[in-house]
């Protein structure tokens, strides 16, 4: 919108109220610290820390739509376009924010001491100090301090899922290839795919997608690189080959497509980009996963091609710059996996390739089986730049120690070391790393479930650090490693190696500590080892499943990806957590009466409690034997807390807080898609319960005593996952269902305790994008107003789904698995939480949470309101007495299908709101051929003006007249009303005016401005040809009178289809409006314009503003 000097008036499209300049804001190197070295460490504990590939299975199927193939990325790109025109609001003010850059925004709570999934880092080549970190799914993180601490870059960026990282030759041009092909297949999880390459030309404070890339040959990019040599040309790694921009990314050619005779790609992708060093060669490994490895995820395809996984190939170029570069072949073998690649520095003629098996290979235990699908498949060596290679170590070697370097080798030799059975537990498809000393071109760092040296030139390799140790232990080190990178300034004495893995971050500055080497090695360090250092204060990359929050908000729990059971506590230091519990964290409660009986679980049926707030757990699932979706899903419930509900295959229930199951339902089914996947209990009533699967909820009216053969009634609202279930916490008929699954609703209501739904999506402007839903909260006090975590954020209703909006809270575009809210906190400020698949946990103050209006409606709410996204139309908003109470006259200058229309109302006030009935009129003429008696009234629907202040607010509205949708629209204040007098034409004569003898239109008059620069802003509602038009405009007050320059319009469709660029604006005339008495005045227009006449009116007060009247 524009703001002009009085006097110099400037119309816009539509509705673009004019006001004064002042009326109106415009709408707007360091020292690393050391550890010391562990003599004795503790016995490990066996809970297994990782089960990506287990949550994927399920997490994919929750999303992929019935009879679909694939999850389209377009689909979220659609998503995303949709919430960006929804209007925005924010939780912590209370109100609608559509554009303003400066709402209150929501507060990150951490972790700050625990990092999720890092797949890459880079360093400024200006400044080592100053490095970038890749999360998968929390986006790009920056350290200035090398690595003492972090914050985020890219939290608004298109997509979060970040597997490589580049510098530009100019380095304040970064490159952030997106999507982590290490979780592809055809059936992707939503959480990893990519939306091609990022890049940001100021330094990473914005990323903005590379259009070129917007598409399925850059679903996922796996590594980058930007070449020094010649005209900094940008390499991509994908999933269809390499492709090259010489451009900046612009545009992008590609020059490897590894194909059989037939032309189907031959491999999942190419995963690993080595420059050869003073030219424009390259070395590029493509590769598929094992059909076996214990991440293999159903529906998984392999491209056909060699009836299999072929084997990976490492090609070769001299000359990747030309338009078709020659490739050979250099390393390819049968059973060879993905291939990771590193150069000697001190020899760049010496390249390292490590390579996983897609083959059983060896069998170390004697059954039979091989034991090495995964794991490795040989590490490999060339001394001529690439051109011919040699094994320097295989799988069958008899050092089997160096074997296990992508497998957990504590899992091997299980037996040997007291941990158990054997367990070939292999990943090297996921996680696979490997470097090159600086200085020594024979000493070889490999990275997979944990970090080995060579010594030798990768013949033998010692073990260089423990998952299992404790945190802080020297030798201690997150588990599933995906870099090793030497400092830049290695070479100049800063002796540091760093490693990313599945817990952010970590690095070494002893890495010519011992290394423990023999079988043995896997049982625990011996008294010397390298020291490790974990640096992720700040990387809050976090990926939860779940959380929960005390009923007083002094705690909060969640289940973590890989991180176990994470806790934060009156006891915890600023934003840190502390792991509680083991392996992959998963669902979790907090008993309402007393938060220190912690309920936490990890996949499949491991449920425990602890009644000591945490320091120990004692199993709670005995009884059950049932199998699940991934992580089994069980609820508190609220009425009697030591009654628990648990899904399996069939409902379980417990009296005795997991003392004791017994099964409380008959078994739904024997499929997976049978598993219950939801349970929702009743606040009010303890035999209220609802329950989820795929292919319907299921109700009980007497959860506390149903049995094993007891069979529920159910419904099938829509194909797909149930997400969540809620009651309201009010009326125990009213429930609500949220679907994870693309494709229909997600969001449905019931009134009659599950039995009926109806879908609550919305509509319109207001209608949610069809995006997978996780979790809904309802604000007990304003049980309207609904909260839903997705895939892309938060979105609110205010009016129990009629309409949505996107929360804006400002956190990361990013999935939100669970909302939680704490409704009495100490203070009384109550507080919404989210917990967020990749940036950890956020918390925001509900306002208005006691469902007292903050805000009123009355006099001060009189102006002229519009949505600033939609500028060209708008409301006149006029605080009037209505049969002798405060109202709102309500009257919308909008438009159909090209034409000028305007609906008028009026609706007395309720709080900080009003319910308008509105009218739309036909059949009149412009004067002073108008007759009264030929207007035709018709009810078109009506809307809800809902405030937050006197200068935020919604309209929400309903119809069903021809031609026009339901739907709502954020308002913000376009002009207020003058106030006092100074010796002109006064504020008073603000208001509606006509002539009684042509009920039926008429003028809208506002005085605004500072005294000494008055203004009348006017809009003439009246008619033309039978149909409606109204004519706007504005100008300087002198003495008691205003001449006002009008305009009329013409081109805009109703909302959502408004587009203010089709509006057309032309000039119509002069109006001039002068005050005569209080309750008299006076208009005169002339206009050039054909079908209106020149004339004058004689008018009479219609409205009197309140506290506005003329004495």
């Amino acid at each position: 919108m524009t703001f002009v000097e009085p006097g110099n008036l400037s119309m816009r499209t539509g509705l673009a109220y004019l006001t004064a300049v002042g009326l109106l804001a415009v709408m707007a190197a360091c020292t690393l610290p050391q550890s010391h070295e562990l003599a004795n460490p503790a016995p490990p504990p066996r809970e297994r820390p990782d089960s990506p590939g287990e949550r994927a299975a399920y997490d994919q199927a929750r999303r992929l739509p019935p009879g679909a193939a694939a999850i389209d990325p377009t689909w979220y790109a659609q998503a995303q376009r949709h919430a960006q025109r929804l209007p925005a609001f924010s939780t912590q003010a209370g109100r609608m924010v559509t554009g303003e850059k400066t709402a209150p925004r929501w507060e990150w709570l951490g972790p700050s001491n625990v990092g999720g999934r890092t797949r890459t880092l880079v360093f400024d080549p200006r400044n080592p100090a100053r490095m970038l970190a890749g999360g998968v799914s929390g986006g790009v993180f920056e350290s200035t301090d090398a690595g003492t601490s972090w914050h985020p870059l890219s939290d608004d960026a298109v997509n979060l899922n970040i597997g490589a990282l580049a510098f530009g030759l100019d380095p304040d041009t970064i490159y952030a290839g997106t999507g982590e092909l290490y979780r592809n297949n055809e059936r992707p999880y939503a959480a990893m795919w990519g939306q091609g390459i990022l890049r940001s030309t100021d330094g990473g404070q914005h990323f903005q997608q590379l259009l070129a890339t917007a598409n399925d040959n850059f679903r996922y990019v796996s590594d980058l690189l930007v070449s020094p040599n010649n005209r900094g040309s940008i390499y991509a790694a994908t999933n269809t080959g390499v492709w090259r921009s010489d451009d900046g990314g612009n545009s992008f050619v590609q020059i490897l497509k590894p194909t059989d005779a037939a032309g189907g790609l031959l491999y999942e992708g190419c995963t690993d980009l080595q420059p050869l060093p003073d030219s424009e060669g390259l070395l590029v490994s493509c590769a598929s996963r094992s059909e076996d490895d214990r991440y293999w995820l159903p529906g998984t395809v392999v491209p056909p091609a060699c009836g299999g996984p072929c084997p990976a190939t490492v090609f070769r170029t001299d000359a990747a710059d030309e338009s078709a570069p020659t490739w050979a072949v250099v390393l390819s073998e049968p059973g060879m996996g993905r291939t990771t690649l590193a150069q000697a520095p001190s020899n760049p003629n010496i390249i390292y390739a490590l390579a996983a098996s897609t083959v059983p290979g060896p069998d170390r235990n004697n059954d039979g089986r091989g034991d090495y699908n995964n794991g490795l498949h040989g590490l490999y060596r060339s001394t001529d730049g690439g051109r011919s290679w040699q094994a320097r170590l295989l799988n069958d070697s008899t050092d089997v120690l160096s074997t296990y370097l992508l497998s957990y080798a504590d899992g091997f030799e299980a037996v040997r070391c007291g941990f158990g059975s054997f367990d070939a537990y292999s990943a090297g498809w996921y996680n696979q790393a490997i470097a090159v000393n600086p200085l020594n071109p024979d000493i070889v760092w490999v990275g997979g479930m944990e970090v080995y040296r060579s010594d030798d030139g990768g013949a033998s390799f010692g073990k260089a650090s423990y998952w299992w140790l404790p945190d802080g232990q020297p030798g201690a080190i997150h588990a599933d490693q995906h870099v090793l990178k030497f400092h830049p300034n290695y070479a100049q004495g800063t002796r540091i190696l760093y490693s990313t893995n599945d817990g952010g971050v970590a690095y070494t500055d002893n890495d010519a500590g011992p290394v423990r080497t023999g079988a043995s090695a896997a049982c625990g360090p011996g008294n010397g080892v390298v020291r490790w250092t974990t640096i992720e204060e700040g990387l809050g990359s976090t990926q939860f499943y779940t959380g929960a929050v005390s009923a007083s908000a002094s705690l909060w729990l969640g289940g973590a990806q890989d991180n176990g059971t994470l806790l934060q506590s009156p006891f915890s230091a600023g934003n840190s957590f502390t792991e509680i519990f083991g392996g992959d964290g998963a669902s979790v409660a907090i008993d309402p009466r007393n938060d220190r009986v912690l309920y936490v679980s990890y996949q499949n049926v491991n449920i425990h409690r602890s009644v000591d707030g945490g320091s120990s757990f004692t199993p709670a699932t005995n009884g059950i034997n049932d199998v699940t979706v991934f992580i089994m899903p069980f609820e508190i419930d609220r009425t009697a807390p030591d009654r628990l509900y648990a899904g399996g295959s069939r409902l379980w229930r417990t009296n005795n807080q997991g003392r004791n199951w017994s099964a409380a339902s008959q078994v739904l089914g024997f499929d997976f898609t049978d598993r219950i996947s939801a349970i929702g209990l009743s606040p009010l009533n303890p035999n209220l319960l609802l329950l989820g699967n795929q292919h319907a909820i299921f109700r009980s009216s007497n959860a506390t005593t149903s049995t094993a053969t007891s069979a529920f009634a159910s419904t099938s609202p829509r194909a797909g996952w149930v997400s969540s279930l809620s009651f309201d916490p009010v009326d125990a008929n009213v429930a609500y269902a949220t679907y994870s699954t693309f494709g229909g609703a997600h969001v449905w209501r019931s009134s009659d305790a599950g039995a009926t739904w109806q879908a609550i999506d919305g509509s319109g402007a207001g209608a949610l994008p069809d995006i997978p839903v996780h979790h809904l909260v309802i604000d007990p006090n304003n049980r309207q107003r609904l909260y839903i975590g997705t895939d892309i954020g938060v979105f609110v209703s205010l009016d129990g789904g009629a309409s949505w909006a996107r929360e804006n809270g400002g956190f990361a575009n990013v999935i939100v698995e669970r909302l939680a809210i704490a409704a009495n906190p100490p203070g009384g400020v109550a507080q919404l939480y989210a917990f967020t698949y990749g940036r950890g946990v956020w918390r925001a103050p509900l306002a208005d949470f006691d469902g007292v209006p903050s805000y009123r409606i009355g006099a001060d709410l009189s102006g002229a309101f519009y949505d600033p996204a939609q500028d060209g139309h708008g409301w006149f908003l006029e605080a009037a007495n209505i049969d002798g109470v405060p109202g709102v006259v309500a009257t919308w200058y909008t438009y159909l299908n090209g034409e000028q229309v305007w609906l008028v109302g009026a609706g007395k006030v309720t709080g900080d709101s009003v319910r308008v009935p509105l009218s739309i009129t036909r059949g009149g003429d412009f004067p002073p051929d108008f007759n009264s008696g030929e207007v035709i009234v018709d009810a078109w629907g009506e809307v809800v003006l809902r405030f937050a202040d006197k200068d935020h607010g919604s309209a929400t509205w309903t119809t069903t007249h021809p031609g026009f949708v339901s739907g709502s629209m954020p308002l913000a204040r376009l002009t207020s009303i003058a106030g006092g007098s100074d010796g002109n034409l006064s504020a008073c004569y603000s208001g509606t005016w006509y002539q009684p003898t042509q009920a039926g239109h008429g003028l809208q008059v506002q005085l605004i401005g500072p005294p000494g620069a008055r203004q009348l802003v006017a809009i003439w509602f009246t008619y033309l040809n039978d149909r409606q038009v109204w004519l706007l405009g504005a100008g300087p007050v002198q003495g008691d009178q205003a001449t006002l320059t009008m305009t009329i319009t013409r081109g805009g469709q109703f909302p959502p289809n408004f587009n203010p660029a089709s509006v057309v604006r032309e000039t119509w005339g002069t109006l001039s409006f002068q005050g005569i008495g209080s309750q008299t005045a006076r208009m005169q227009w002339q206009s050039s314009r054909a079908g209106f006449s020149n004339g004058a009116l004689d008018l009479v007060r219609l409205s009197t503003l309140l506290d506005k009247a003329c004495p």
